[in-house]
């Protein structure tokens, strides 16, 4: 998604006057982007425009404030910026951010999520405690580096307490995503991240048993055979078990090329908004007009790209979940 050319210029040059008299902007951007010098260039000259990713990127790595810069327009981008970890916006305040937000969205008419997703939705992990814990641990030691997680090993039979009081959170905010119809955008990086962590906890002494990292692929294994299920049907499973109570309207595409980003729109009837992740830990939230209607273009032409698995496309969703398979039986010999 292109960027207004005034907010473009106006965030370089705040970003220009951050760097050292030593170090070049061409240099700084060709570097942080992973793009070439002549690709940077064109990026100073406004040949070319930053896209979502690469203001997040910029935002992130400079600490600039998004709400100071692109207000250079006020018809352009205003953001709510929290940091998930800091004193005013704990970890628990994030999950219940999020689900104070689905409980909302799940009271207005002719609603809908759309979410690219670079990492597995983290409301899939909550149908499962396991999996829950799991994403919960690893997000708080890995991600925030909380102190208190430090010398702590991953083990589900003695959970730490700033874990395990915040299981029936994760069960509360899965329940209520599953009412609420939704479409996810996947590429096959977000099926493998969730084994990658697994394995790195395996292999770093963090999960000190194989019997415990199988364990977490096997509850994995689970999840993803639910959700091809809920793909076939074109719904989603309150709980794991396919029974009466079931959820709302699951739209899932698969697009063969990494999405790159993990970013959500809220769909209410005339009502956006938007969901950003800067570096994991930066939550960036705006219902501006102008950015809301562009991030629906971008998820639109990802799904004009990619195949969708639901309710249609059984050659392709059977094809891609059989490749599942045989990834997840790779990492389970590389756990045992």
């Amino acid at each position: 998604m292109p960027i207004k050319e005034s907010v473009q210029l106006h965030i370089l040059e705040s970003i220009k006057q951050k760097l050292k008299p030593n170090i070049s902007l061409v240099d700084e951007l060709a570097d942080l982007l992973e793009i070439s010098k002549d690709s940077a260039y064109r990026r100073i000259r406004a040949e070319k425009s930053l896209d979502i990713k690469e203001v997040q990127v910029l935002a992130s790595y400079y600490n600039l404030s998004l709400d100071n810069i692109l207000n250079t327009d006020s018809d352009v981008l205003s953001f709510r910026t929290q940091i998930v970890g800091s004193n005013d916006f704990s970890f628990n305040d994030y999950l219940n951010s999020i689900l104070g937000w689905l409980r909302m969205i799940r009271q207005m008419e002719n609603k809908i999520i759309s979410y690219s997703a670079r990492d597995l939705p983290i409301f899939h992990y909550f149908m499962f405690p396991e999996l829950a814990a799991f994403k919960i641990f690893f997000w708080r030691k890995t991600y925030l580096d909380e102190h208190h997680f430090a010398d702590v090993r991953f083990d589900l039979d003695s959970l730490p307490t700033e874990v395990e009081e915040l299981l029936p959170t994760s069960q509360e905010i899965w329940t209520s995503y599953a009412q609420i119809p939704s479409e996810e955008m996947w590429s096959i990086e977000t099926i493998v991240i969730p084994l990658k962590q697994i394995l790195y906890y395996h292999e770093t002494g963090i999960i000190n048993k194989s019997s415990k990292a199988l364990l977490l692929i096997e509850k994995y294994e689970e999840l993803l055979s639910i959700i091809q299920q809920e793909a076939q049907l074109g719904r989603k499973f309150v709980s794991q078990a396919n029974d009466s109570d079931s959820g709302e309207l699951f739209n899932l595409y698969y697009n063969e090329v990494s999405l790159g980003d993990n970013s959500i729109l809220f769909k209410m009837g005339e009502k956006k908004m938007s969901f950003l992740n800067a570096s994991i830990k930066i939550m960036m939230t705006t219902a501006n007009e102008s950015f809301c209607n562009e991030m629906e273009i971008y998820h639109n032409n990802f799904k004009k790209k990619s195949t969708l698995l639901s309710n249609t496309s059984e050659k392709q969703r059977l094809k891609l979940f059989s490749s599942i398979k045989e990834i997840i039986a790779n990492y389970k010999t590389l756990v045992q």
